[in-house]
């Protein structure tokens, strides 16, 4: 496993001072978001591209807002957020299923966002890319269940989830939801923060210890999205990695 940035933590910084920030942390990974880089501008795809190979930085995913139930034009704007992702150089890209959870939406709903779904991970495979939606509150994929429902039973091999614990639950219930998912978990995010509020990586290590342990299996990445300064980052790194290193051992 290694670990990444979210560029989702820093924006309002520019793409330089992302980097830059990343790289006094010892990251090698961002993921970019499309805070710093919008799902049609491809100018500034270019320009991070070129800033991170001067750096020595890669993107392992690139993450954009788009709601694929709210688009008038889905098709159009996904192949704009595969061409993003194409000129980052990344074969991986992150979405936000929907904006209701599984439990409210209707059977209008769920039935478009299955079409859609159908529509998008083919065009995502003829460009051998994936897709992984975020395991969140608040969307479709909100818990292992709906998750399961969606995914598992429609047997789709690109689409998979970022898996992030959920903070209404005990820890016993993330791991089991975590144990449960484990096939379909691409990447991980890793939230540092309490609404808007820093909260540093050790006052949760030892929850983060027991997760890595799960997510040793195979090769996935770790982003931080962090409400914390670029020290303070720095120092979340330095757990983290240690937290690794007595995982590989």
């Amino acid at each position: 496993m290694s670990l990444g940035l979210s560029s989702l933590s820093y924006n309002s910084k520019s793409i330089n001072e992302v980097i830059a920030i990343a790289k006094n942390a010892t990251l090698d990974y961002i993921q970019w978001c499309d805070c710093h880089v919008a799902l049609s501008d491809f100018k500034k795809a270019e320009e991070i591209s070129s800033a991170m190979k001067k750096n020595g930085i890669s993107c392992t995913q690139y993450y954009s807002s788009f709601d694929l139930n709210a688009s008038e034009n889905p098709e159009e704007e996904f192949l704009q957020i595969l061409r993003i992702a194409d000129i980052l150089g990344t074969d991986s890209v992150c979405l936000r299923a929907g904006s209701v959870t599984y439990e409210n939406a209707d059977e209008e709903y769920l039935a478009l966002f299955l079409s859609r779904l159908d529509v998008i991970s083919k065009l995502a495979e003829k460009e051998n890319k994936n897709i992984s939606f975020n395991f969140l509150s608040g969307t479709l994929f909100d818990n292992y269940m709906t998750t399961i429902s969606l995914l598992v039973e429609l047997e789709y091999k690109n689409v998979f989830i970022n898996w992030q614990p959920n903070a209404s639950v005990s820890l016993l219930y993330s791991l089991f939801e975590l144990k449960t998912l484990i096939k379909y978990v691409k990447n991980v995010n890793i939230v540092l923060k309490n609404e808007e509020s820093y909260q540093p990586m050790i006052e949760c290590q030892d929850d983060w210890r027991q997760y890595i342990n799960i997510l040793r299996t195979k090769k996935r990445y770790l982003f931080i999205e962090t409400a914390g300064s670029s020290l303070e980052l720095k120092q979340d790194v330095a757990i983290l990695k240690k937290l690794l290193d007595t995982q590989n051992k």
